[in-house]
């Protein structure tokens, strides 16, 4: 572990250890994405050989940031696969997973927190702990370059990763359906903490039955098709939650205009969902 004089070395470096076959993990909060972004708009054309992991910390409120920008944007941005949250288990769990299909794809993997989940206390099951055997070297591959002579064809290349059937996988998994009310006629989806205040609350109320909800683990690529499945079941209304931008909000929409589904969708500035500040019970 080291410090780097400021987030754009950092990933440089970070980048440099996984064209060294060595796994990296990159760390900063959502303003270090700024200056860490030239990196990391470049990249993406190239070719990493180790996973490279970069988890960036979001601040809805403010606490100790000077902006309140949404990291969820990076994905689509750079064209690289964002994983987003809702609890410590989950982000060990897609901390090890954003590794996993990084090596498979070889780009780099955001994990994207806010606020109370970096700050939360629980308890988490890590299972087996396994070291890595990796020989760090380097091999000069034309890949390695950006140039203009290929960057077209590696633009390419670079979306195709992320229709892959890797991909697609890690889509389904981080897509479930926490609760599947019998009555239900509202439909949620959710994403990051506000999937953790929505258990609470239904709990709290007894209102398991009545409501269904699908929570969004990976937002980038977007789970199309587990969102659309969703969309078709019997519900009056959806409820889309999630904090700062409506990132998931409009594609929701989008899916729903595209398939000619005609249901009434509630997500920014419904019943004072704003995209400032964070979502509390």
């Amino acid at each position: 572990f080291e410090y780097s004089v400021n987030e754009k070395i950092a990933l440089e470096k970070a980048i440099a250890f996984s064209i060294g076959n060595s796994s990296a993990m990159c760390v900063m909060k959502n303003v270090g994405m700024n200056v860490a972004s030239d990196a990391l708009m470049s990249v993406t054309y190239q070719t990493i050989i180790a996973p490279l992991v970069i988890v960036v910390c979001d601040d809805p409120g403010c606490h100790s940031s000077s902006n309140e920008q949404d990291s969820r944007h990076w994905g689509p941005m750079a064209s690289v696969p964002v994983f987003n949250p809702a609890t410590p288990a989950d982000a060990y769990k897609m901390i090890k997973q954003a590794f996993e299909l990084s090596s498979k794809i070889k780009l780099p993997v955001i994990v994207r927190t806010t606020t109370r989940v970096s700050h939360t206390r629980s308890v988490v099951s890590y299972g087996n702990v396994f070291r890595e055997n990796r020989q760090p070297k380097f091999e000069r591959l034309p890949e390695h370059i950006n140039i203009p002579a290929r960057t077209a064809a590696a633009h390419i290349r670079l979306l195709d990763k992320l229709k892959s059937n890797s991909v697609l996988s890690f889509l389904s998994k981080n897509s479930k359906t926490i609760f599947n009310g019998s009555k239900a006629r509202l439909g949620i989806i959710g994403t990051g903490v506000a999937t953790s205040y929505i258990s609470e609350i239904l709990h709290q109320n007894n209102s398991t039955e009545k409501i269904s909800v699908l929570a969004l683990g990976m937002i980038y690529p977007f789970p199309e098709k587990e969102v659309l499945e969703f969309l078709k079941k019997d519900f009056e209304k959806i409820l889309v939650l999630e904090e700062l931008d409506p990132f998931v909000e409009n594609t929701v929409r989008i899916i729903a205009q595209k398939n000619d589904i005609r249901k009434t969708i509630y997500g920014k500035g419904y019943a004072g969902l704003a995209s400032t500040g964070e979502f509390s019970m």
